[in-house]
């Protein structure tokens, strides 16, 4: 549930919440700047899986994950915003999750 993030985390990725949900993602750790251009990462983990996801310079960029993995699933790119991210994390973490 994004609802333990800083309000702005969960604001940025709130396009996210119903794929990261779905897959038993929670935060488990993050750090947020707002003084630097509210640049954040968060980390997410269920039973499974675990998924970095950090903002830089309003990118957003997906991590923990093996980078043949996240080249494989055209992860390992930076993406102008969370809806451009949606469809490949979604399509990735259904594959990992089986469905």
């Amino acid at each position: 549930m994004l609802t333990e993030l800083p309000t702005e985390v969960q604001v940025a990725l709130a396009p996210l919440a119903s794929t990261l949900n779905a897959s038993h993602l929670l935060p488990s750790t993050w750090e947020f700047s707002p003084e630097s251009f509210g640049n954040f990462v968060a980390t997410f983990r269920s039973s499974d899986h675990m998924v970095s996801i950090t903002r830089d310079r309003n990118q957003f960029i997906v991590g923990g994950a093996d980078r043949d993995e996240l080249e494989a699933a055209r992860l390992w790119r930076a993406f102008d915003t969370a809806h451009d991210l949606l469809p490949y994390l979604a399509k990735w973490l259904g594959q990992r999750d089986g469905a």
